[in-house]
């Protein structure tokens, strides 16, 4: 048999207080509610019913917050909280407000110095935000190449209507120049 630790003899067994009647009825959640009913026979603390959620049932100071083989959870939230993290005696778990750019340095920094990580598995995280992120840059790449297209094209109608207006300009200037030496020829006195 295995021999147990001083902290799993420490360790009471873990009681669930669950809302009553929900191992009856599929529609009440097994979530801990008080009862509050008038005749209720677990407010009323009546032997042989399921225990109501009292002060005596916190677990020691010594366990409380410790998961598996005594090891503590510290939140992640920026590579430099890396640096104060005990191999031994913690383990990590990234933060959901951080964004996959950090997240993703934070677990290659976690894979370096063989720290373990709870949310995530390191390798297949690390695989699926660089394949996001590569995708996301294909994306705006071909998003640039047809702004720059949409730029050219603009560029060419516009030089189009420009040339346009000034073939349009030019026969009224030879208009204008004709009438200037039809009026000359007019106000000469031969």
């Amino acid at each position: 048999m295995k021999k147990k630790t001083k902290l799993e003899n420490l360790k009471k067994k873990k009681l669930s207080f669950i809302r009553t009647d929900a191992h009856k009825k599929k529609k009440l959640k097994i979530k801990w509610r008080r009862p509050r009913g008038i005749q209720n026979k677990r407010r009323l603390r009546k032997r042989g019913y399921l225990i109501v959620v009292k002060k005596g049932y916190r677990t020691r100071k010594q366990t409380r917050g410790l998961i598996r083989d005594e090891l503590k959870l510290v939140m992640i939230n920026n590579i430099s909280e890396l640096e104060s993290i005990d191999k031994n005696s913690e383990l990590i778990v990234i933060s959901s407000n951080v964004g996959n750019k950090k997240r993703l340095e934070i677990l290659e920094q976690t894979k370096k110095q063989e720290l373990n990580v709870v949310n995530f598995d390191v390798d297949t995280k690390i695989k699926q935000i660089k394949e996001l992120m590569d995708k996301k840059k294909k994306e705006k790449e071909e998003i640039k190449k047809k702004k720059e297209k949409k730029v050219k094209q603009e560029k060419k109608k516009t030089i189009e209507e420009s040339v346009k207006k000034e073939e349009k300009e030019a026969p009224e200037e030879e208009r204008d120049k004709e009438k200037k030496e039809f009026d000359k020829l007019l106000t000469k006195k031969s």
